[in-house]
């Protein structure tokens, strides 16, 4: 069966719809409903078409495979990331440093493609990030990271971080307070600007934890991010960043294991 497009859905919408292009992926949601889809969905699906078709296209840029070992090193000594996490992305090229020497982390959309990159250009002075290029920069993108469960579980838990730095390190310390993985699928995504969430994503959880840093950019996100998602949840660090939450939280856990240690005789 080969489907049209009706013209007041390409005259009022604007989209550009090509039979060869577009049927597929139209007739195989189609198909799955035991009803037909209302008009709404119908108009969402097409204007989703459209703003992929218009979005920036965005090329990562080439990795200096040179200073991955100086990256890695400084992630594991400095900031305590396990190898699995910074290693896991690095795998992915997800976090690398090009050949300018910037920490690159990838953005993507919920589907899983590279839309953009955030640079971490003062990892000793703060953790904030920039966009790589505003000329090829998407809304529709994001760095994130998952983990727990099975790969193909469906995500279980949201927690929204303030930086890229600040995932990884939320991340961690998740798994050390766990005793090891999530059971169930976790995901960390950095989304602090109330203007930029994936609203319909974050809407279908019960609850979304909001685990922005706790200085007053932070806070300030947070409050405005807690009135767009009343299922959110404040998690508030002791310290300003879960960098430095990480670091007390593993201190703690090694002063409580020397303790013992001294508490066992034969």
């Amino acid at each position: 069966m080969q489907l049209t497009l009706s013209p007041g859905l390409q005259k009022h919408l604007g989209v550009d719809y090509q039979t060869e292009r577009d049927d597929e992926p139209i007739h195989e949601l189609l198909l799955k409903p035991v009803k037909p889809l209302p008009v709404e969905q119908l108009e969402k699906l097409f204007q989703e078409i459209e703003r992929k078709q218009q979005q920036p296209q965005f090329t990562p840029p080439p990795e200096d495979t040179v200073v991955w070992q100086v990256l890695h090193k400084y992630l594991s000594e400095k900031r305590y990331i396990p190898d699995y996490i910074s290693q896991g992305l690095h795998n992915n090229q997800l976090l690398y440093m090009d050949e300018q020497r910037n920490i690159l982390f990838i953005k993507r959309d919920l589907d899983g493609e590279k839309t953009g990159a955030l640079i971490w250009s003062k990892p000793r002075q703060n953790h904030r990030t920039v966009e790589y290029d505003q000329n090829t920069s998407t809304p529709y993108g994001w760095f994130y990271l998952r983990l727990g469960g099975q790969p193909t579980d469906k995500v279980e838990n949201v927690f929204l971080c303030s930086t890229p730095i600040d995932a990884m390190s939320a991340a961690t310390y998740l798994i050390s307070s766990c005793k090891g993985l999530p059971p169930t699928r976790t995901m960390l995504i950095v989304a602090d600007d109330p203007n930029n969430l994936p609203m319909e994503f974050l809407k279908s959880f019960n609850r979304v934890v909001v685990a922005f840093n706790n200085d007053e950019q932070g806070n300030n996100a947070a409050s405005a991010v807690l009135e767009l998602l009343p299922q959110g949840k404040r998690l508030k660090t002791h310290n300003p960043d879960w960098s430095q939450e990480l670091e007390a939280h593993l201190r703690e856990e090694q002063q409580k294991l020397r303790q013992q240690d001294r508490g066992f005789s034969l």
